[in-house]
């Protein structure tokens, strides 16, 4: 192990949240899952080791639910999920909308809905590789091309 992982424990001291809600950013998705290991230091059985970043993690989200305008945990995750896409799956999305918002009366062929409906996939999957993503980009500026030429 490179990095200092952390028990339940451990985090909550660092962070000054009660282990419960640890429990319930973990349920939520809020912060990463931790490693499961057995007998570690001494303690029987299983124990989770969350990584050293989830202290920084939890930070942000006390600072961000304690804040005036009242953040849910919701908006909070979708905040962290929009700062963890790949730049490529922004622009990917932002196609997407403009396509589907300038033609929405617009009947579109088998093939195009498949090209869609992958970029609406991608758009919102973790992990999808950039080679991936820019295949789907290129196929969606062309049915972006398309649409603008029947207006």
């Amino acid at each position: 192990m490179d990095k200092k992982l952390l028990t339940k424990e451990e985090l909550a001291g660092a962070t000054g949240v009660a282990e419960s809600t640890i429990g319930l950013y973990l349920k939520k998705g809020l912060i990463t899952q931790p490693e499961i290991v057995s007998n570690y230091k001494g303690r029987k059985g299983r124990i989770g080791l969350y990584d050293p970043a989830c202290v920084n993690r939890i930070r942000k989200i006390k600072e961000l639910t304690e804040d005036p305008n009242n953040y849910t945990l919701e908006a909070i995750k979708k905040q962290f999920d929009e700062e963890g896409r790949n730049p490529l799956q922004k622009e990917l999305t932002n196609i997407l909308a403009e396509i589907l918002k300038t033609s929405w009366d617009r009947r579109y062929n088998k093939e195009e809905i498949n090209v869609l409906s992958k970029g609406m996939y991608i758009a919102v999957s973790t992990g999808s590789s950039s080679e991936l993503i820019m295949e789907n980009l290129e196929e969606l500026k062309k049915i972006k091309e398309r649409v603008e030429k029947e207006k």
